[in-house]
């Protein structure tokens, strides 16, 4: 049997169970609640039972499936710092409006970060614990405005003990103190945490689950290695015990203390489920190691702490049958991340199919780089340049503009604004701009240089060889390219973020306004692009997010296992600034669409909130992202489509044996729980339900005399249906009698595709006639005379509608027969 996932299919469904409805149309589309206030769909946040794990679903106390559509709540974890370990509680963050708002919306949970230093102090002794009843009664008071608007609550674990875990992972894993002793305070703070929060709310409904930590970067534990290099200096005891390690080994680290919260938590609860995420990566302050798809170290730079988002293999299941596993989305960053405080500014990065994603790392590069000409050094103002051209071949996938800057002198810089790419088919005509970049939307903090501003970087460096700057006489921006108070001889070269794809013989240039701002005459600037191959390119579309979705999605399935996707979503300045709400209602149309369980991050915060001002004050309207509010609306309240399976249609006969009366039978459906007759008006077209019954007969009476009536039966299951509600599946009969008429049944076998007419004897009889009826002629065919009381045709129509007639005396003219005593036959 077929699968479907077909809004035509879901609405001949509901036709079918809703009376009022009188006729099947064939209307695609989103099935979408008509508002917040209808009745509560299936997975909504009711709050009266468990939310238990079975397969890779979940379902409510009712066996009812169960989708988790929640908000994070940010709480105001992070402090004023990265680490967190200064973060207070703040009413103002949400208020009970705002859980009614999210359920008014669709929303029926919220992924409640909390921070461990809410609910104890970072010297706390494990042995003797005193915890912060108020940090408790907050979070009570909003399991209860949860409660109240049937939402359910997922407290995530956000900043366990010793800081937020990408940024100061030592401090969890087990510092070692000044006299070099193991002390593992933390990690058994944090289980003592979790094991007080699960006895508490145990037997609470509206909590949805636990989850354990927030986005895992795994140190080195340090019990480890003080216990293998303790003789030697600590961080390069830490680097040597990396490089020691395999990636196995270091994750037998990670989920070995899952496994210890799982212990501990289920001791005092085993009412809700567990969520737990994937490690992103191995860090130390010397070296970042990620983890790759072959399960190898890749080495970094010399960084504190980075991010990788792409594979599943540090996934590993917890030995518990009540668990979740949850994964974060953000792709792309450059888009999703664009305006935050340690990224640059992308004002052109759009979501759009004119930039490339590149599959695997690049096998080879060319430089086009064009010298500038015809300019003149000594002008103050914009001046327009252009390359030549470059003609693609098979081994460029894909671009990124380049410009280059020679001896620009002691405080000599280029400004470049407006910078565009164009790109022409092989026969020289224009097809389009494929990259577009222009500083004007810039607002980045700088220091004075004269008339130039020179950008610092989120360290208070000057930004150098290239920045983008303000000209506090012209009040431009743009981006220059030089440096302040140089020396010698100088070559710059910038690289363009975006890239963009290539098509082999198509030739592309490059574009761009230039300015020389206290440039020596001896200054060279030369524009182009930098081209690349690797196994080839994805454009950035809806089909590319939704294939990088499942990757995270198949594992799952392969698994066994129901997934989550803790976090998604963008920037404001992304949102606002560029065309990341189109973004957003592909991501929440392929989350609809696969069924996805979901949480947006987040709720309040000047950066990434739904409302986006400081946390310390309370949301308001004026403060609402507007586009955001526009996509929740449109999208949150989407009810999934049940996956419906076709059902064979059933065969059906139509007589009429007495004045009056049309009878109708049909053979009986293997999965089929009842039978939706419709009526068919050939005149008009229109399809008009009738009844549904149980069995496989059913008598239409009170039927004028002389008259033909047309029927449709559809077979109805669990979720399932046939395929046939359609005049041209009608069967139909002409009510009256011909008295020379026999009233046949039929049979039908659909692996000889045979059908076989049988009858009753008639007393006195020998001989039978049957015929073939053409109702759109009005002819009868050249009969078969049987002395049996039975007559087999082979070759059916399939799809079609079969007529036959079977009398006791022959009829000589054959024309404009009126169809009395006809069996009509239809044969799927």
């Amino acid at each position: 049997m077929k699968k479907w996932r077909r809004s035509l299919w879901i609405k001949m469904l509901v036709c079918v169970l809703v009376a009022n409805v009188c006729c099947v149309s064939n209307i695609s589309g989103v099935v979408k609640k008509a508002n917040a206030d209808t009745t509560t769909e299936s997975g909504s946040g009711d709050t009266h039972g468990f939310i238990k794990v079975n397969g890779d679903k979940m379902y409510d106390e009712n066996g009812k499936e169960y989708r988790i559509k929640s908000m994070g709540m940010g709480n105001n974890v992070w402090g004023t710092t990265s680490l967190g370990k200064n973060a207070t509680i703040l009413d103002t963050y949400v208020t009970e409006d705002g859980y009614k708002e999210l359920s008014e919306l669709g929303f029926n949970a919220v992924r409640f970060y909390i921070n461990y230093y809410f609910f104890i102090s970072n010297d706390s002794d494990p042995n003797n614990i005193v915890w912060k009843e108020s940090a408790f009664e907050w979070l009570s008071k909003n399991i209860a405005w949860a409660k109240k608007y049937d939402m359910k609550v997922l407290i995530n674990m956000h900043v366990p003990t010793g800081g937020f875990m990408k940024e100061n992972q030592p401090d969890f894993w087990g510092p070692i103190n000044e006299a070099k002793e193991l002390n593992t305070n933390n990690m058994l703070l944090t289980k003592k945490l979790w094991t007080e929060i699960a006895r508490r709310y145990s037997d609470e409904t509206a909590v949805l689950g636990y989850g354990l930590l927030n986005e895992p970067f795994l140190y080195a534990s340090y019990r480890n290695v003080y216990k293998e290099y303790k003789e030697q200096p600590e961080e390069e005891a830490i680097v040597n015990y990396l490089y020691s390690k395999t990636p196995g080994q270091l994750l037998d680290q990670y989920y070995g203390y899952l496994e210890e919260l799982k212990t501990s938590i289920r001791e005092v609860d085993n009412n809700h489920m567990l969520f737990i995420e994937r490690p992103y990566g191995y860090v130390n302050y010397k070296k970042t190691f990620l983890l790759q798809s072959n399960n190898t170290y890749d080495s970094g730079t010399e960084t504190k702490s980075t991010s990788y988002w792409g594979y599943t293999e540090s996934f590993r299941l917890l030995n518990d049958n009540n668990t979740v596993y949850e994964f974060h989305y953000y792709e792309p960053d450059t888009l999703t991340s664009n305006g935050l405080s340690y990224k640059p500014e992308e004002p052109d990065y759009t979501y759009s199919d004119t930039i490339a994603i590149k599959n695997g790392s690049a096998d080879a590069s060319v430089e086009f780089l064009d010298e500038v000409k015809n300019v003149n050094v000594a002008i103050d103002n914009w001046q327009n340049v252009e390359s030549n051209f470059y003609k693609a071949t098979a081994n460029d996938n894909y671009g990124y503009w380049k410009v280059r800057v020679t001896d620009p002198g002691k405080n000599g810089f280029v400004g470049f604004d407006n910078i565009v790419i164009s790109e022409y088919d092989e026969n020289g005509n224009y097809v389009r701009d494929v990259n577009k970049y222009s500083f004007s939307n810039y607002k980045a903090s700088f220091t004075a240089k004269g008339n130039v501003e020179i950008q610092k970087d989120d360290k208070g460096n000057t930004r150098t060889p290239a920045f983008y700057y303000y000209n506090t006489n012209t009040k431009e921006s743009s981006m220059a390219v030089g440096y302040y108070n140089s020396s010698g001889s100088l070559t710059i070269t910038k690289n363009g973020l975006i890239q963009f794809p290539m098509k082999s013989g198509y030739s592309y240039k490059i574009s761009a306004d230039v300015k020389f701002l206290y440039c020596d005459s001896t200054v060279k600037v030369d524009i182009g692009f930098q081209t690349i191959k690797c196994k080839g390119v994805r454009l950035l579309t809806k089909d590319y997010l939704a294939d990088f979705m499942d990757t995270w999605l198949n594992w799952g399935k392969e698994k066994g296992v129901p997934m989550y996707l803790g976090e998604v979503g963008s920037s404001n300045y992304s949102i606002l600034n560029t065309n990341a709400d189109t973004y957003l209602r592909d991501i929440f149309d392929i989350m609809n669409e696969k069924n996805v369980n979901y949480s947006y991050h987040d709720y309040h915060d000047a950066n990434w909130g739904f409302y986006r001002d400081a946390m310390n004050e309370y949301c308001t309207e004026a403060n609402r992202n507007p586009k955001t509010y526009e996509v929740f609306k449109e999208k949150v309240n989407y009810e999934s489509e049940p996956e419906i399976t076709e059902l064979p249609a059933p065969v059906v006969k139509a007589t009429s044996n007495k004045n009056k009366k049309v009878t109708l039978t049909w053979d009986a459906v293997p999965g089929a729980t009842s039978y939706q007759l419709y009526k068919y008006y050939a005149s008009s077209g229109t399809i008009q339900k009738s009844t549904v019954v149980t069995g496989t007969t059913y008598t239409f009476n009170g039927l004028k005399k002389g008259s033909t009536y047309r029927y449709i039966v559809q077979a109805i299951g669990d979720n399932a249906l046939s395929n046939n509600v359609d005049g041209k599946f009608a069967v139909d009969a002409r009510v009256g009698v011909n008295n020379d008429a026999v009233i046949a049944d039929a049979a039908y076998d659909a692996d000889a595709n045979s059908l076989t007419l049988s009858w009753d004897k008639v007393s006195g009889v020998s001989e039978y006639y049957v015929y073939k009826y053409y109702a759109s002629t009005k002819q009868l065919s050249a009969p078969k005379t049987t002395t049996k009381n039975a007559c087999k045709y082979y070759s059916v129509k399939n799809g079609k509608v079969n007529r036959y007639l079977v009398t006791t005396k022959k009829i000589d003219d054959l024309t404009n027969y009126d169809g009395r005593g006809c069996i009509s036959v239809y044969v799927p």
